[in-house]
This record gives C-alpha cells, sequence and structure tokens, in this order.
C-alpha cells in the first residue's frame, strides 16, 4: 500500500514515522527563476482518524442530500 496519496501535481498527503504529514508546493513568489517553496505541516496519527471520521461524514451527508434532491 502507497503511503503517499497526491491530491494534484502540488498537494500530497504522507504518512511517515507515524504521523500524517500534508506537503503544498508553491512557485516563489518573488523570484520565478527560484525553486518552487514546499510546505509541511505534520500531525499525529490520532488526528488522521479524526480527519477520516469528518470526512466520513461529509461523504454521508452530501450522499443524503443527493438522494433527497433524484
Amino acid at each position: 500500500m502507497s503511503k503517499t496519496l497526491s491530491l494534484n501535481r502540488r498537494a500530497h498527503l504522507f504518512v511517515r514515522d507515524d504521523a500524517l504529514f500534508i506537503k503544498l508546493q508553491t512557485p516563489h513568489n518573488k523570484m520565478p527563476d527560484k525553486a518552487d517553496i514546499y510546505i509541511l505541516k505534520k500531525f499525529s496519527i490520532d488526528r488522521l482518524k479524526d480527519i477520516r471520521d469528518w470526512a466520513d461524514a461529509m461523504i454521508k451527508a452530501s450522499e443524503i442530500s443527493n438522494v433527497k434532491a433524484d
């Protein structure tokens, strides 16, 4: 199983050392010829479980509203 999920070419989620990381890549605004800037944010694995539960709730709510619309 891959420990990296690419959301698009500049946003990635990955797990390393029992932590969830979000990596965002952005071009260098003031000097376009410079290398891209990377922003990393680290969360505990427990926080990943909270994110999963939240995402499940959002998916269920979306599915319920789609069924009502039909």
